[in-house]
């Protein structure tokens, strides 16, 4: 979370300095896609990859916070509850679950 942070106060990390302008600003829905479906575009999957919908991955996460909507600062503190991959439970921190993966 804290890339998505970062996209949206965009900070100098020398000078802790605002590089904020009128045309660099982004709203918290488009940095959160250009971390997700604009990656899978990037890297040609966004047919399986990158967004939520019927035939792809069910690659995703539940986090502890609703980050449309916390305070911007709040974003970068943002813990991961779960998280899936291929639609597959691979770590629930609410009951300390992480099951292995497989070999193959």
């Amino acid at each position: 979370m804290f890339q998505i942070w970062e996209t949206l106060v965009r900070v100098d990390g020398r000078t802790g300095r605002s590089l904020l302008t009128p045309e660099k600003t982004v709203t918290r829905q488009e940095a959160i896609q250009i971390h997700t479906i604009n990656g899978a575009r990037l890297l040609q999957c966004e047919h399986r990859l990158g967004s939520i919908e019927a035939g792809k991955l069910a690659d995703f996460v539940v986090l502890d916070k609703d980050i449309l909507t916390a305070p911007v600062d709040d974003i970068r503190q943002t813990q991961v509850v779960m998280t899936a991959v291929g639609g597959k439970l691979l770590y629930d921190a609410r009951q300390a679950v992480r099951p292995r993966r497989s070999a193959g």
